[in-house]
């Protein structure tokens, strides 16, 4: 069956993703716990980074996992309601949020633009919010670009339960089995897994070290901007 639509991962695969969430957070755990550093550090390995690398080690929590995973895990004693209310801080009204500055990790415009002149629908599948992945492609200037946008917080149950891909499938209208996924974690594969995608691409532009996605990726790319050789190399294109 032909693809005709390409969903793509956010963070590590759009945009850059090392040295960007761990001090975000840690300066979030200090501000809101009232704890020094050491201690901010102890709660940012505990959902997988790796202090001493400074790197976020793939497949963790703190790699693909939602904000709501996040706070349950820094908060555990916490009610819903409270956790609630510490999740809408952070993904909305944080301030030092709302000032991060991303990096594309390639020139995204011409690429995207490329892919839908191909005739592709284009989407993003992220665990990260909504309020901060419009955030996010508003500032690189790119968001008119996708089709569909569909977060953390816009699904029943987020990734990998496969309620992206099957979203995506439904306002784009077509089979699921018509649809790349695109993504640099184990989350991602296994999203396209549960959700029935017929291509699973992994990239090696984020979190995951080499050979970690290969068993559970049709095709591994250093980077998104090989995509369109690629396509063209499996008669996609």
């Amino acid at each position: 069956m032909r693809s005709r639509g390409i969903l793509f991962d956010k963070d590590g695969t759009l945009i850059e993703a090392h040295g960007v969430w761990a001090p975000l957070y840690r300066g979030m755990l200090m501000r809101m716990k009232g704890i020094g550093e050491g201690e901010a550090n102890e709660l940012l390995s505990q959902v997988g980074y790796d202090v001493e690398q400074d790197r976020v080690v793939g497949g963790s929590v703190i790699a693909g996992g939602t904000t709501a995973q996040l706070v349950e895990m820094w908060w555990p004693d916490a009610d819903a309601e409270t956790r609630a209310n510490i999740v809408k801080s952070i993904d909305v009204t944080d301030k030092q949020a709302h000032e991060v500055t991303v990096t594309p990790l390639v020139p995204l415009r011409p690429l995207l633009e490329g892919l839908r002149d191909s005739g592709f629908r284009i989407g993003i599948a992220t665990n990260d919010s909504s309020s901060s992945t419009h955030r996010h492609m508003r500032q690189l200037g790119i968001l008119e670009l996708f089709d569909a946008v569909i977060c953390a917080d816009t699904v029943d149950v987020a990734k990998p339960a496969g309620n992206m891909i099957r979203s995506f499938a439904q306002l784009s209208g077509f089979a699921t089995e018509e649809i790349i996924m695109v993504g640099d974690n184990h989350h991602d594969m296994d999203e396209a897994v549960n959700g029935g995608a017929g291509y699973k691409v992994g990239v090696l532009s984020g979190n995951c070290m080499p050979g970690e996605l290969d068993h559970l990726a049709d095709v591994m790319l250093n980077h998104i901007g090989e995509l369109p050789e690629h396509l063209d190399q499996i008669n996609v294109l």
